[in-house]
């Protein structure tokens, strides 16, 4: 397997999480924002949807919403039922160039129901839309890129001057507690060099943060490609991650982490660094940490043929050797366009045995 292909991979699943978690944020910001709006004009019922198309390039839908002040005021309780997000990205797309991607591509974000609470003091005195116990059911996403680069998840716009000199500005943005139960599919879909979409399927998800804009992301689950036969000669790949994100919603498309523990079958690294989602992914700082990871257990990631046809078993072929190693990254680096990073990589290796054939 080349580099290339490696890279290409992971470069995917980088998207898919990156993109998920902006989008799943910036989305709860719109949706808040606007129910505050809601409250604040006194309407008898909620016209969430034609205030949130002045900030999306799309269209919400909402199945119900529910707002309410708790026992503990000044806590606002908030329901939301059947959500939809339908993106314009491709609008200006032919009806052929339209053809070329899967019928989900307008199809940002559904969720079945979302609950949660949201701390009207933090909006008042802070201009920041805190939110508790923030819980989404049935969350499915579709991040979708056609032949020209244009994204569907391209959907955050900003009102004209006369526009923006009306209305407040967009308040920050924070979260205690995050959860998902029973989500959907993740797709992750780019029509330069895709036939079908990578599929992200989470077990488990979720975020918790404190006072400062961190947060301890929990997720596992496994993610299915048409390329995941390069990385190994299972249909789908179990992965797990926790660890810290930092994020600060006037920069809303930078992302920070630290400590975060990176977990695929038997291979687990820790990765702190930064990167900028903004356009083209790029990754302004990073190291890596690989924890040693025995040689028989890298090759048993190889098909079959292979290793018969190179002997790598037993009995030809028996080691307890194993590998680690620290990456650094020495200057940015743009997912899209740079082939190899400017980096420094350490490598170490326990004394160990290995006999292959006749070798020792």
């Amino acid at each position: 397997m080349s580099e290339s292909s490696k890279g290409n991979i992971a470069i995917k699943v980088l998207k898919v999480l990156g993109w998920t978690l902006l989008t799943t944020v910036i989305v709860l910001g719109v949706l808040l924002f606007c129910s505050v709006k809601f409250l604040e004009s006194k309407r008898l019922a909620p016209i969430v949807e034609d205030i949130a198309n002045e900030y999306i390039d799309g269209h919400l839908k909402l199945g119900s919403l529910k707002l309410g002040f708790q026992p503990r005021f000044p806590i606002l309780g908030l329901e939301i039922e059947n959500l939809t997000i339908i993106s314009h990205a491709f609008d200006s797309l032919s009806t052929q160039q339209r053809g070329l991607l899967p019928n989900y591509a307008d199809s940002l974000l559904t969720l079945d129901h979302m609950s949660g609470s949201l701390d009207l003091k933090r909006l008042i005195v802070n201009n920041e839309l805190a939110l508790h116990d923030v819980e989404l059911r049935g969350l499915g996403v579709n991040l979708v890129i056609a032949h020209n680069g244009k994204a569907n998840y391209d959907i955050v716009k900003l009102p004209s001057d006369s526009v923006a000199s009306k209305k407040s500005k967009m308040p920050g943005f924070r979260i205690d507690r995050f959860s998902l139960d029973q989500p959907k599919e993740i797709r992750f879909y780019n029509a330069a060099d895709s036939t079908s979409a990578s599929v992200l399927l989470l077990t488990d998800a979720a975020v918790d943060g404190n006072e400062q804009p961190t947060y301890r992301l929990k997720m596992n689950g496994n993610v299915t490609s048409p390329k995941a036969t390069l990385l190994t000669n299972l249909e789908q790949i179990n992965f797990g991650i926790n660890g810290k994100v930092y994020w600060n919603p006037s920069d809303p498309g930078l992302v920070a982490m630290d400590e975060m523990e990176l977990r695929g079958a038997f291979i687990k690294a820790i990765v702190s660094g930064e990167v900028d989602l903004k356009e083209n992914p790029i990754v302004k700082r990073g190291i890596v940490e690989l924890e040693p990871v025995a040689i028989s257990d890298l090759i048993s990631l190889l098909p079959d043929s292979i290793r018969e046809e190179h002997r790598l078993s037993t009995p030809y072929f028996s080691t307890n050797a194993a590998i680690g190693a620290r990456f650094e990254l020495l200057k940015p680096m743009n997912l899209a366009t740079d082939t190899l990073p400017t980096s420094r990589i350490d490598i170490n290796m326990s004394t160990s045995f290995l006999d292959y054939g006749k070798a020792h």
